[in-house]
Formats: structure tokens, C-alpha cells, sequence
């Protein structure tokens, strides 16, 4: 559904973009889509850092939108998710037009870089 048809309907905010759904790639010698587990293939998450160019474009494009329809006068939030790791990237966002910044996956990692344990 689209963000304006959300928020006519009631919703009070929008979380832009988190993982996206790809195929890695094709195995040359089985000829099927990777990754591929057993002998199953299914679409894998494109995300952590290669997304956060992705992400950015959205919550702009987003955050235009919802000042150009009135919605941000209405107190309507976006929040921002995709390849944060620093302060400096959760600044982007926000000077893009984001209310809140979402972190979860980079910090996972650096938590386990730093105490040298096994997370997952």
C-alpha cells in the first residue's frame, strides 16, 4: 500500500526501508539461484551497508511526499532503516527528513567484532 492511501487510513508513521528481498546470484555449475540450501533455493536480504543508498533515496523521496500532502503538519513520523552503523549516518537520515533512526543488525556486529564472542 502506498504511504498516502497508510495514512488517509489512520496510520500515524512510516518505517523506510530495512532489508530487501534479491538473488544473490546464480551457481554456474547447478544452474540454480543462490543462496540455495539442501537443494532449495529461495531470495535472499539485500542489506547492511549496500542498502543504505537505497534507503536514503526513499526516506527522501518519503519525507517530500508526506510535507507535500500535509501529513507532517498532522504529526504523521518516519522512521529510517538501512545501513546505519555510525552517528554520522544516523545524521543522514535525519537531514533527510527522519524523525527516528533504526539500528539493529550493524550494531549486533560490532558487538561481537568488539567482545570477541558469538552472537549468533
Amino acid at each position: 500500500m502506498l504511504p498516502p492511501a497508510c495514512l488517509a487510513l489512520g496510520c500515524e508513521g512510516i518505517a523506510a526501508i530495512n532489508t530487501i528481498r534479491s538473488v544473490m546470484g546464480i551457481n554456474l555449475d547447478t544452474l540454480r539461484p543462490e543462496p540455495c540450501v539442501e537443494g532449495y533455493s529461495t531470495p535472499g536480504g539485500y542489506s547492511y551497508r549496500a542498502v543504505k543508498p537505497i534507503a536514503l533515496e526513499k526516506v527522501m523521496s518519503i519525507s517530500r511526499l508526506l510535507q507535500q500532502r500535509g501529513f507532517r503538519e498532522q504529526g504523521t513520523s518516519l522512521s529510517g532503516i538501512g545501513g546505519v552503523e555510525t552517528g554520522g549516518d544516523a545524521a543522514e537520515f535525519i537531514l533527510l527528513g527522519c524523525d527516528t533512526v533504526q539500528v539493529r543488525g550493524s550494531s549486533i556486529c560490532i558487538c561481537c567484532c568488539c567482545c570477541r564472542c558469538r552472537c549468533w
